[in-house]
């Protein structure tokens, strides 16, 4: 008895250590894809967090405050990504929260796609 308990937790352990090698190979990928769009490199920090954490959402005034630029601006990058597919809008009062669109990673790995079309 066991022995075969210890046989399915060395095999449920190896099963976790390709699953945290698959996802690390995924989000690496990801990460360089992000590096050959036309993303500026402040929507480039703001997927990477979202590949970090898919619950995260932002507004204007976090995105102000995080990279110390004008409302505008952040504005304009997170419209950006939302015209871009990877995030959807979502009004809370006089608020605008930005969030991930479920298929973000795709839009993200189409983005990278239609790049490499055009630089050919």
């Amino acid at each position: 008895m066991k022995r075969g308990c210890l046989k399915s937790i060395v095999k449920a352990l190896d099963e976790l250590k390709h699953y945290i090698k698959r996802k690390t190979t995924e989000k690496q990928n990801a990460l360089t894809l992000l590096r050959h769009t036309n993303f500026n490199e402040r929507q480039i920090i703001l997927l990477q967090e979202l590949m970090q954490d898919t619950t995260l959402f932002f507004t204007v005034q976090q995105v102000q405050n995080k990279f110390g630029v004008s409302n505008q601006t952040a504005r304009n990058d997170l419209n950006g990504l939302a015209e871009q597919g990877v995030f959807e809008e979502r009004r809370t009062g006089h608020r605008i929260q930005f969030l991930p669109r479920p298929d973000f990673m795709k839009k993200i790995q189409g983005k990278q796609i239609i790049m490499q079309s055009a630089g050919d």
